[in-house]
């Protein structure tokens, strides 16, 4: 089974030869890396093109949902990865990740990321792998074909990919699946725009997620 790891990225350019060398050498011969990248964002495009990354422009809505969504678009993988360009790869991620599909039937396998008390409790993922036939069908809480992600402004898109999934019985947890999430609230990073969006706008991406499950 192939993976396609879609990693979006905005304005941290100087990460991403080290972002998308984690992803690569750390992943099975069947997963592929691909960045995605907006177009106002010109060090990233042009970071990307001097080191031969692949990548892509997002032409969907500016935002981390928008940008994997872009990248669902063209998939010609069996599974696709909700990555970010702060994460750590550990060597065997995928396959174990595909070895627990392969048991189960699931259609998202979330991952570990080593520090959320959710994600530790099997209960939630900040990073998933998502089948493609379940991304057709629409892996949001309104099922549109082909949306992997509901466009919050930053908060809850995690959340909702996981809660879905687990009403629908296609939702299994791989904690040997290790993908560790270095962000600032574990002291693994430092804040910057980006990580600052979340706190701005949390709230309103709360009651939007809240909503948006209680209408299923």
């Amino acid at each position: 089974m192939s993976v396609l790891v879609v990693i979006p990225s905005y304005g941290r350019a100087d990460r991403l030869p080290a972002v998308f060398r984690n992803a690569a050498d750390h992943s099975a011969n069947s997963t592929d890396v691909l960045l995605v990248v907006e177009a106002d964002d010109t060090e990233s495009v042009q970071v990307c093109e001097q080191f031969a990354l692949p990548h892509l422009v997002n032409t969907g809505a500016r935002s981390y949902a928008g940008a994997i969504n872009c990248a669902a678009e063209t998939l010609e993988h069996d599974w696709l990865f909700t990555a970010a360009d702060d994460l750590d790869f550990r060597r065997g991620w995928d396959v174990n990740a595909l070895r627990l599909a392969e048991l189960t039937g699931a259609k998202v396998i979330g991952t570990n990321d080593l520090h959320h008390q959710g994600v530790l409790a099997g209960v939630h993922s900040t990073h998933s792998l998502v089948a493609a036939d379940y991304i057709a069908d629409g892996a949001t809480a309104d099922a549109i074909p082909g949306k992997v992600l509901h466009d919050y402004h930053h908060n809850y898109v995690d959340t909702e990919l996981v809660q879905v999934a687990m009403r629908r019985g296609v939702y299994a947890h791989c904690h040997t699946s290790i993908v560790e999430h270095r962000h600032p609230l574990w002291g693994l990073a430092e804040h910057d725009a980006t990580y600052d969006l979340s706190a701005s706008r949390y709230a309103e991406d709360a009651a939007e997620f809240e909503r948006r499950m209680a209408a299923l």
